[in-house]
């Protein structure tokens, strides 16, 4: 324990592992769970860009999980996004990504559940998959202590563990390592989480979930000294800004998103968000970046402000794979979002004046997609007409002409892009991207192989694409210099992903082009992170607010 006189006012902790595989998320479910079975009010957050293992923290807890990822954000903005999600609460469990170590190309701990740690000055806890391995465990925890000086490894769990085998490993880990075991967990294969395509299955496809759930935290209970990673929890370090008297209406304007039950999905019924007036103090508290602040103060949000630009958000089954923090920074620059679900809808919500289409498994709901016609004519008109919309990765296939389906039957979607989305055999530009406006004189690097990964063929396709698709060519969403972080992650591919944005690896000399900017429409592969550049998320809801004006 520290003999620091102030606790933090963020008690927190990082349950990391090894490898992927290694039980990370389910252990983090059942702990979570464990911790709402005693009252405790808890945040939780995923390492890096996964959008499905915060799905099922959000299950167990019933509220939002958060990403929080250090290349998307740089580190202030990184400990602002944590602090803001994790301000009011007893305990935040943060969940580590792949191995604890792996980051950026895989060459680097950048962006890596290390990086994450000392970014927020968080304990970690080192899940250790002990299948198989007895004394050997000794020489892969000290491997992982040791790799770095500053390793931020303050204990370690066992998973799998024999309980017979338990109290001698323990004794050794602690005497001769002398790194703290806080327990184990014993193998509990019917409550495994099964992957598919894109990683684990969606939550509301577990048979019994909640019931697992809370048989791993029954076992936890017996068999983790749970008292001691709360001691931990609250042992963290004191945040930059901490000390100073953080103002009582300084607190997150996510209400309405916590109190949002995970089970009230918008395939049940559509769900309009309110953002809070803005002041200064309604939404900052300590800790947020000066240029994020000079952003949300400027006049381009106080105009956004004034106008409360509605925009629908498509969420259900089929388009699930949403950044919160995306949507937090649209409330706080003043928009009002309205959800709405494209399988079940017969049309975009009337009040809207943009549309975002984001990512998840269209392919698995083609055929219930496309005999939605009324929604696709709607969706294919509006775009047409000048709806600013930003559609992402399955939300891109969603505005093909046609999209294949897991059986590899064929089926016409929206036919706002003159392009086919078909399936391949492996992933394709997996990965981080930096993303910039294309300008015909910059190069692209292209391979047609790297690491077993096929690589886009775009560089080599026409960028004369004025008037192509119905669409007319426009620059209502401004292009400049600044760079916008996302990822890719899909096995599906486009017969034309489009040329508007160059995608670059970081670390790598790989790039290629991407996304169709068509008047107010961005569309492509690319899943897109606000707080990378706030000023990108201004610029569209300024498109939604000139939107509005010309309907009227």
């Amino acid at each position: 324990m520290s003999d620091r006189k102030q606790k933090t006012a963020y008690p927190r902790i990082l349950l990391a592992a090894g490898a992927s595989g290694s039980g990370k998320t389910t252990l983090t479910c059942g702990l979570l769970q464990a911790l709402k079975n005693r009252g405790l009010r808890i945040a939780s957050f995923k390492c890096g860009p996964d959008y499905i293992d915060p799905m099922f923290h959000e299950q167990v807890l019933h509220t939002r999980s958060r990403n929080l990822d250090t290349f998307f954000t740089d580190e202030d903005t990184t400990r602002y996004l944590f602090a803001m999600n994790a301000a009011d609460m007893d305990v935040s469990v943060m969940e580590g990504v792949m191995g604890y170590y792996d980051g950026l190309g895989g060459i680097s701990d950048t962006a890596s559940a290390y990086h994450l740690a000392g970014v927020t000055r968080t304990p970690v806890v080192l899940i250790v998959n002990s299948r198989g391995m007895s004394l050997s465990a000794l020489a892969y925890i000290r491997g992982f202590i040791t790799y770095r000086e500053d390793s931020h490894i303050q204990g370690v769990i066992l998973n799998q563990m024999p309980a017979a085998l338990y109290p001698d490993m323990k004794k050794h880990i602690e005497e001769e390592l002398g790194v703290r075991v806080f327990g184990y967990v014993p193998r509990m294969a019917d409550c495994a989480i099964k992957s598919r395509h894109l990683g684990l299955v969606m939550p509301h496809e577990v048979e019994l979930l909640e019931e697992k759930m809370q048989r791993m935290a029954s076992v936890m209970e017996e068999t983790l000294d749970i008292d001691g990673l709360l001691e931990l929890a609250k042992d963290a370090e004191l945040l930059p800004w901490e000390g100073k008297r953080m103002h009582e209406a300084e607190k997150p304007c996510n209400a309405s998103a916590q109190e949002t039950s995970a089970k009230e999905t918008p395939a049940r019924e559509a769900l309009v968000q309110k953002t809070q007036s803005w002041n200064s103090t309604s939404i900052n508290m300590h800790g947020m970046p000066e240029k994020l602040r000079a952003i949300l103060e400027g006049p381009e949000a106080q105009k956004i402000r004034s106008a409360e630009p509605v925009i629908a958000v498509a969420r259900d089954e089929a388009f699930c794979f949403i950044y919160e923090n995306n949507l937090h920074l649209l409330r706080a620059l003043g928009a009002r979002l309205v959800e709405f679900s494209p399988l079940r809808d017969k049309a975009v919500p009337q009040e809207a004046n943009g549309l975002l289409l984001y990512g998840g498994y269209p392919e698995l709901f083609a055929e219930q997609l496309s005999k939605n016609e009324s929604m696709l004519r709607d969706i294919r008109e509006k775009i047409r007409a000048g709806m600013p919309c930003l559609a992402e990765c399955g939300g891109f296939l969603y505005l093909h002409k046609t999209l294949e389906d897991m059986d590899g039957k064929t089926w016409p979607v929206a036919g706002v892009l003159d392009a086919r989305a078909f399936r391949t055999e492996k992933l394709a530009r997996f990965g981080y991207v930096e993303l910039e406006p294309a300008e015909e004189e910059q190069e692209v690097l292209c391979t047609e192989q790297h690491g077993g990964i096929e690589q886009s063929s775009n560089a080599e396709q026409s960028t004369d694409t004025k008037q192509r698709h119905g669409i007319e060519q426009s620059t209502d969403i401004e292009q400049s210099s600044r760079k916008l972080h996302g990822h890719e992650f899909h096995y599906f591919d486009s017969t034309d992903s489009g040329s508007s944005y160059i995608a670059r690896k970081p670390l790598r000399k790989r790039s290629w082009k991407c996304i169709h900017k068509k008047g107010r429409l961005l569309a492509g592969f690319p899943h897109l992170y606000y707080y990378s550049d706030p000023q990108f998320a201004v610029e569209f809801c300024e498109k939604c607010v000139d939107y509005g004006k010309e309907r009227v």
